[in-house]
């Protein structure tokens, strides 16, 4: 009836030419239309809003359009997806709820395509208290409203149902290895947003899709980091409140680095660096002195981050644009490049194999400083290394799990597609008096290079700790190459691309001897993961009974 009556009265105002009244006409007859909804929005519970969506949430007119349908359910005995979530039954199909917990009984709505919590009728024993006060809505952590033990044990049915699921048993499932669950993060990645509205500058994470909406969740303190990081934070709004109103807008993210001598802190800026006043450079110097920590500028990409201030030196020269150009950066001469890195590196150690680990703040290093060396150990378990044994490291980053080898190992070749981690991995080989291994740049997703392979064919066992994505290419390529090595030790963070590899392996002739899951990401779901694969021609069967 309604689009009737708005049609007829569209064609009366297109013949009398009344182009004002009927614009007139349909604002009236959408504010109308918003105002219904609204009201069956609001009459439906009262939900409060206010427990889902951050301050930054802004009422707008899309929002009116969701509908919201309670549901009271009793959550089913299921395994946790790597988001934190739960599968609950749509209105069409299956969907993601945050929040709940298996076995309890709960009411939630629907919002658009999208479940939100909003009543624990019946709680699970094993639910807690987040110590968190950040929790409810950052995207940070995912299982901290579970108590630790019931974290680890859903951690572990995660690990034992994907194999059962795809066929690709292991002969063992190890006890999962823990270690502190708060404190433990050594670098983190903060984003800045600076509102027009509140004259305010928020640093922290952005917000979970599950929990909350907005730009970043303002934190003055992080539970996960460790404590000389987390000292940093509040520190970091008094520094960039000094610098002018529109370079307050153009701070997109802050790094936090943890050494064992000094820390670092990396400014991603969109403004020129070069332009601030003495005065204003003062500031991030006197952040750096308070907490003994390394300065670092970033203009551009992650290769043009430079040095503004260390402890030892005080501020540097090594900021230097190009003429004429807005955030290019000169060259640095390789006399002036060897010192800026040896300024600017980082240590951490590994006192069982007493050795000394430099890296560059922006290279990738584990977040997780106790459970890398714990990780480490077992790595080390596994290969059963003996004196004669020539062994490759796939994705070796800084010789973090190279160098252990090598002490133990004949031979050791490391490949990783980094040039900086390869420069430090070279540096840390040379400082630690470790002559038996060969660092290599290779990009192992699409392998151009024979002696690579010449190499691989030598070694027979081998460790591959790729990311996220996995290295799916590199096994097939192996395969092709006819390179079948007696072991392979593979170190995954993604479970998903992990088992897919497990049981391209298992089809090549690979027994999945043991598997072992690592604690590196407590608070959250996402698993670390330790494989021992042996090729099934020097398998002994009898002696593994």
């Amino acid at each position: 009836l309604v689009l009737t009556v708005a049609f007829l009265f569209f064609l009366f105002c297109f013949i009398k030419k009344k182009k004002v009244v009927f614009i007139v006409f349909l604002a009236m007859l959408h504010s109308q239309r918003l105002a219904i909804r609204v009201t069956k929005i609001n009459k439906i519970n009262k939900i409060n809003y206010s427990n889902y969506f951050n301050s930054n949430f802004k009422f707008n007119r899309n929002f009116t359009k969701k509908l919201f349908i309670e549901k009271t359910i009793t959550v089913s005995d299921q395994i946790f997806n790597i988001n934190g979530t739960l599968k609950v039954e749509g209105r069409y199909d299956q969907l993601d709820l945050f929040g709940a917990l298996p076995g309890e009984k709960i009411e939630y709505c629907f919002v658009k395509s999208t479940t939100r919590l909003t009543k624990i009728l019946e709680e699970s024993e094993h639910r807690t208290i987040p110590i968190c006060e950040y929790y409810k809505f950052c995207g940070g952590c995912t299982s901290m409203h579970l108590s630790e033990s019931y974290q680890i044990q859903e951690k572990q049915k995660i690990i034992e149902h994907v194999h059962k699921e795809f066929n690709c048993m292991p002969l063992k499932f190890e006890p999962f290895i823990t270690g502190s669950q708060f404190g433990f993060r050594v670098k983190t990645r903060l984003s800045a947003f600076f509102s027009n509205k509140t004259n305010e500058i928020h640093i922290g994470y952005h917000p979970s899709s599950f929990k909350a909406r907005g730009n970043v969740i303002k934190i003055n303190d992080c539970k996960a980091l460790d404590h000389s990081l987390n000292n940093i934070i509040p520190d970091l709004y008094s520094t960039c409140s000094t610098l002018p109103q529109e370079n307050k807008l153009q701070i997109p993210q802050i790094i936090l680095v943890k050494g064992e001598e000094k820390n670092a802190i990396i400014f991603r800026f969109l403004f020129n660096w070069c332009d601030l006043s003495a005065e204003l450079k003062q500031n991030f110097y006197d952040l750096g002195s308070k907490h003994h920590s390394n300065i670092m500028i970033q203009l551009g990409s992650e290769e043009s981050v430079r040095l503004a201030w260390s402890p030892e030196t005080g501020p540097t020269n090594f900021i230097k644009l190009i003429k004429g150009k807005k955030n290019d950066l000169k060259p640095l001469e390789p006399s002036e490049n060897i010192i800026h890195l040896k300024q600017s590196m980082l240590t951490y150690q590994f006192p069982d194999y007493q050795l000394k680990f430099y890296f560059f703040p922006m290279n990738f290093i584990q977040l997780n400083s106790e459970m890398n060396k714990k990780l480490v150990n077992k790595v080390i378990e596994y290969l059963e290394i003996q004196k004669t044994d020539t062994i490759a490291d796939l994705f070796c980053g800084i010789g973090n799990i190279t160098l252990p080898i090598a002490t133990k190992a004949q031979q050791v070749y490391g490949y990783e597609g980094s040039n900086q981690s390869i420069v430090d991995a070279d540096f840390n080989a040379q400082i630690n008096k470790i002559f038996n291994v060969n660092f290599a740049v290779l990009n192992l997703e699409k392998i151009k290079d024979d002696n690579f392979w010449l190499n691989l064919s030598k070694c027979n066992k081998i460790v591959v700790d790729p990311p996220r994505s996995g290295c799916m290419n590199l096994f097939t390529e192996m395969f092709e190459n006819n390179v079948f090595p007696k072991m392979i030790i593979y170190v995954s963070c993604g479970i998903n691309s992990y088992i897919e590899s497990a049981n391209f392996l298992k089809k090549k002739g690979y027994i999945l001897e043991s598997i072992c899951g690592i604690d590196m990401f407590p608070q959250t779901f996402n698993i670390e993961t330790i494989a021992k694969f042996v090729f099934k021609s020097h398998y002994n069967f009898n002696e593994n009974k």
